[in-house]
């Protein structure tokens, strides 16, 4: 994540996102409240918005490890496995539903989480403007075409391509 970030966007616009659960993060919402949750470095956090987009708070939740994976299972399923009970019981708990959520962009650089609307490379030229020969040409055209197609980066301990419907187009 960038510490100076350029913005396109007015600040009030409403980033849509949907679960991505082979990314290791899940949505969910209610009428009060939306929330992005799942593994974050090595706990389970859940980033708090209000139903109109806002940034309210940042909750962890202990882990709950049953005993390790036997040596026939994969470790990657296990931990997947264990992720998704907790995504079942925080949305169960905080009484949410796995639907698209709409959030304002936000930004929480010491847990690498946020939304920004441009990658770091159409950052660094916008910040730097004056390049010359083709490498302008061909970032103006990456500019023009990131906005046209209205993505936007997601971070969740690294950046992810988001189209307008809140799918994740790379990563």
């Amino acid at each position: 994540m960038r510490v100076d970030s350029y913005y396109y966007r007015d600040s009030g616009f409403l980033y849509p996102l949907e679960s991505h659960p082979s990314y290791w993060f899940h949505v969910g919402r209610s009428e009060a409240k939306q929330a992005i949750m799942g593994l974050l470095g090595e706990t389970f956090k859940a980033i708090m918005f209000s139903d109109k987009g806002d940034f309210i708070e940042v909750q962890e939740w202990p882990l709950a490890l049953p005993s390790s994976p036997t040596r026939s299972a994969d470790e990657l399923d296990w931990l997947e496995e264990v992720v998704e009970r907790e995504v079942v019981q925080v949305r169960t708990q905080l009484g949410l539903a796995d639907e698209t959520i709409h959030i304002k962009r936000f930004r929480l650089p010491k847990l690498q989480a946020g939304v920004e609307d441009l990658p770091d490379d159409l950052q660094e030229y916008l910040t730097n403007r004056g390049l010359s020969g083709s490498t302008e040409v061909d970032l103006e055209e990456a500019l023009e075409g990131w906005k046209e197609e209205s993505l936007f980066v997601f971070w969740w301990d690294q950046s992810f391509y988001v189209d307008s419907e809140g799918a994740v187009t790379s990563s």
